[in-house]
């Protein structure tokens, strides 16, 4: 073995962790509001404590599509799609990735397809 092995040798070696991670649960402050982290360091949020954010970032995804050419659209419109298209989502970063990742295209099928059926519901965004 030559001089540049046994470095790298020494070097894997003293790369493994030393402590451990706990899974115990604790408590963060996040602008005003509580998150309890569980063991997974996943935090529990109730995404409707955060309504009015949501409800003011689909308005913004409606604007852009706007900008785009798509007139009609309201955020209303986007949230409905996002809840119907993520229906398993219940964590407050999955909706949030739902409406800023939301195309165009999955919005215009979504649309399409539930105009076929005849059953785009006119629901409002959920009160505060």
């Amino acid at each position: 073995m030559n001089d540049t092995e046994n470095d790298n040798e020494e070097h894997r070696q003293g790369d493994e962790p030393t402590g451990q991670v706990t899974s115990s649960p604790m408590l963060s402050d996040v602008g005003g509001k509580t998150l309890v982290l569980a063991g997974d360091s996943e935090p529990s949020v109730d995404w409707r404590m955060y309504l009015p954010e949501i409800h003011e970032l689909c308005d913004l995804k409606a604007e852009e599509f706007r900008i785009l050419g798509y007139k009609d659209v309201t955020g209303d419109e986007i949230w409905e799609c996002v809840r119907q298209t993520n229906r398993k989502a219940t964590a407050l970063h999955e909706l949030v990735a739902g409406v800023l990742g939301l195309q165009t295209s999955t919005f215009m099928n979504f649309t399409t397809v539930n105009a076929y059926k005849g059953v785009f519901s006119s629901s409002k965004f959920p009160s505060e």
